[in-house]
């Protein structure tokens, strides 16, 4: 249960943060739309389950994780 809390707790902390770039960056119709699009995706639990790993790499990066974690995190949360 631990393992599953922690990988909600991340996942959860990622959603806040693409809650708050997307209030940053209400001025800008492109960075907008796109955290707009990671917004919605992140809504659903599994959503890393869902996409390819070029995409969550993606919105990790888009997210400001730093390179050096990307794969780290990535594993943790479509862990099972």
């Amino acid at each position: 249960m631990k393992e599953k809390e922690n990988k909600m707790d991340k996942l959860n902390v990622l959603r806040e943060k693409a809650v708050q770039l997307l209030q940053q960056n209400a001025n800008d119709e492109r960075e907008r739309k796109k955290f707009e699009l990671i917004c919605e995706k992140l809504k659903d639990d599994n959503c890393f389950l869902n996409m390819d790993i070029e995409h969550s790499y993606a919105v990790l990066r888009d997210l400001g994780i730093e390179e050096s974690s990307v794969k780290a995190i990535y594993s943790d949360l479509i862990s099972r």
